[in-house]
């Protein structure tokens, strides 16, 4: 009896932790349609200067114009989701305040139904706005936050010398 509780015991222990956590990745072949080359001319300057690969964004006209999401690539593999957030939509909040976490969701995925979440994101000043060769609504007044979502683990990021500008 003692061992058929042990045994069922494992079994549902390996059954609930295992499935729940089962994580598949996103590929080219997942993009948005019409989604296009978006260039990051000083991301990929910097990538070079510090001996570092650069990420190779893509996304539709509707996303660049909006703000995001902006998907960056390494290979075959979507390993990040990108935003820009105009600061004055974030709002100022003292040290210790609770966030909405509104900014911490990624929609997009949620919507295409796939069990994915983010490991960890880079927060940085914008500077991208107009080089995407489509008018982008935030781009006059260039004070914009952008986050990198990154979907891949910082190890496996710092791994393969990826640069995240």
């Amino acid at each position: 009896i003692f061992l058929n509780i042990l045994l069922f015991g494992g079994y549902f222990y390996a059954t609930k932790n295992y499935a729940t956590k089962k994580v598949t990745s996103l590929s080219l072949d997942d993009l948005p349609t019409e989604a296009i080359f978006v260039p990051h001319p000083e991301d990929e300057e910097e990538a070079e200067r510090l001996g570092k690969v650069p990420m190779v964004h893509y996304a539709n006209p509707e996303a660049i114009r909006n703000g995001g999401p902006v998907y960056g690539t390494f290979g075959y593999r979507i390993v990040a989701v990108e935003y820009e957030i105009p600061f004055e939509s974030v709002g100022i909040r003292e040290v210790g305040d609770e966030s909405s976490g509104y900014l911490l969701s990624i929609p997009e995925l949620i919507a295409q139904d796939k069990n994915i979440s983010y490991d960890h994101f880079h927060i940085g000043i914008s500077q991208h706005a107009d080089e995407h060769g489509v008018e982008n609504e935030h781009k006059d007044t260039n004070e914009n936050l952008i986050i990198h979502f990154m979907l891949i683990p910082h190890e496996e990021e710092v791994a393969m010398g990826l640069y995240c500008g």
